[in-house]
């Protein structure tokens, strides 16, 4: 056996921990945030002037080396090295020392180093995707920019105003960038193409965003000084997650049950969700999500830069690489649920203008103005579209009135409770044998026929 035979097996050896699993990325990255946390600890103790603005210029500077070394990697041809140093570069980006938390302290040059942070945030996130070789869609760079502009503003503004309005911007904030992150398509291509891996990695990068933006809001909740509260996060992560369902019966009930969970549990943020949940109804009327996927023969061969965001055909055989990350394609929904949309659209705002200010107890006083207003906009949806769905928020509007003004009772003991219960089955089996032969007259099927088709 020659010298050079006894060697294959330790250089392939090393091939394979030194270049395609490289343990010193992962062990520099995880050195430098040690050791930038231990320097933020030290300096904040010591009370060094702007030693915070140092730390964090550190981390950056690091940042950047990683992006360097990804662009480096990837014009040799390591592709796979390339990749691990540009997952370390996004880690990164997630501001992992939270140095731009401590920016608030600075005054002015806090301000002017936040603005400055989000503008290097943004600029690497330009010079990654070039640095991998990467185009992307415009809503790939507007997803994480809206959320690093939370990342840079929020420790400002939470200072400003009270605690509970802080948390109403906070949810609203973090619905706004869900929400940006489902309903849009986030589009990525590569000349080189994505095997299973790479697309793994895109993904992981979303989620691992996504968790960081979590992170952040949860230490802002730690901060003795703000009064954060997180519960308006969560009807605000329901809702988004409206982006998978299919039927319009559960989104209707998905909402409606938020609507009552969070009236409930925190009145306080009963408003914001209505605004929510009127956002969700326009999201499924105007933007319905419709999934389609690269055909074989487009996934092989680069598109055009641009075409790559246009919607191609539907068929589609996985190929070992392909050129783009899946696509979504997003349009209007049917005419019939679209004017259904519009209806919750309009009932959840007149709800969160009602309910503006709100903190439990009796219901506030009703609008005049915008209770004609609403009433008109039902009455003009019930004409277009001849339905006599319109009448149910309004008939919930007026027993509520009628309550408020004392021209409707509510049971006092459990023989009015009783009698009041027996009445509204009445009603109910009223109303169910009018929709049935509403229903019979308009020709829909028997449940016979309905087996038969």
């Amino acid at each position: 056996m020659t010298r050079s035979d006894e060697a294959a097996p330790w250089r392939a050896l090393l091939h394979r921990w030194f270049i395609q699993y490289n343990p010193l990325y992962l062990l520099s990255a995880a050195l430098v945030l040690g050791g930038a946390t231990v320097l933020s600890r030290e300096v904040a103790q010591l009370h060094v002037d702007y030693g915070g603005l140092a730390v964090g210029a550190l981390a950056e500077i690091y940042s950047l080396a990683l992006i360097a070394g990804a662009a480096c990697l990837t014009r040799m041809g390591l592709r796979r090295p390339a990749v691990l140093l540009a997952l370390l570069a996004v880690l990164y980006q997630c501001d992992l020392t939270l140095q731009v938390e401590t920016y608030v302290w600075y005054g002015a040059v806090g301000v002017t180093a936040s603005a400055a942070w989000l503008g290097l945030f943004i600029a690497k996130l330009f010079a990654l995707a070039r640095a991998l070789r990467l185009r992307a869609a415009p809503s790939a760079f507007l997803v994480p920019t809206l959320g690093a502009l939370g990342l840079a503003g929020f420790p400002h503004l939470l200072r400003e105003v009270d605690g509970a309005t802080g948390s109403q911007l906070v949810g609203a904030w973090v619905f706004a960038l869900v929400a940006a992150g489902l309903w849009t398509n986030r589009a990525i291509h590569s000349a080189d193409g994505f095997d299973a891996r790479g697309l793994r990695a895109v993904r992981g990068t979303w989620l691992l965003w996504a968790a960081a933006a979590l992170a952040h809001v949860a230490f802002w909740a730690t901060e003795p000084d703000l009064d954060l509260s997180l519960f308006p996060i969560v009807p605000a992560l329901v809702l988004a997650s409206s982006r998978w369902v299919r039927g319009e019966g559960t989104l209707w009930a998905l909402c409606v049950a938020t609507l009552i969970g969070v009236a409930l549990v925190s009145p306080a943020s009963l408003s914001l969700t209505a605004f929510l949940v009127a956002a969700v109804f326009g999201l499924h009327r105007w933007r319905r999500p419709q999934r389609v996927l690269p055909t074989e023969r487009d996934a092989l061969v680069p598109p055009h830069p641009v075409a790559v965001f246009r919607s191609p055909p539907v068929s589609w055989v996985a190929p070992a690489v392909v050129h783009s990350t899946p696509l979504t394609t997003f349009a209007c929904a049917s005419t019939e649920p679209a004017r259904r949309h519009l209806l919750g659209i309009a009932s959840a705002v007149y709800l969160g203008v009602w309910m503006h200010g709100w903190t439990g107890g009796a219901a506030p006083d009703h609008l005049l103005a915008l209770d004609a207003v609403f009433l008109l906009g039902c009455a003009a949806h019930a004409w277009r579209a001849r339905s006599w769905l319109a009448a149910a928020p309004v008939g919930a509007v007026a027993l509520q009135l009628g309550v408020q003004l004392s021209w409707i009772g509510l049971p006092r003991n459990a023989l009015e409770a009783g009698g009041a219960a027996v009445g509204l089955g009445f009603v109910l089996l009223a109303i169910g044998l009018a929709v049935t032969w509403r229903l019979q007259r308009r020709g829909e099927p028997t449940e016979p026929e309905a087996r038969a088709t």
